[in-house]
């Protein structure tokens, strides 16, 4: 995620084989950073 700020990227390819897999994009990588950070939060605080 750092490079694709770094980079000012919003999407990026993710290959596999020498095929494009798929594409992440910078919404999906911040919810999940969010989704960690509340499961972590969440089981801190039990």
């Amino acid at each position: 995620m750092a490079l694709m700020v770094d980079k000012g990227c919003r999407h990026f390819p993710m290959p596999d084989r020498g095929k494009l897999a798929g594409v992440l994009s910078m919404p999906a990588l911040v919810k999940v950073a969010v989704e960690q950070q509340q499961f972590t939060a969440t089981r801190l605080l039990k």
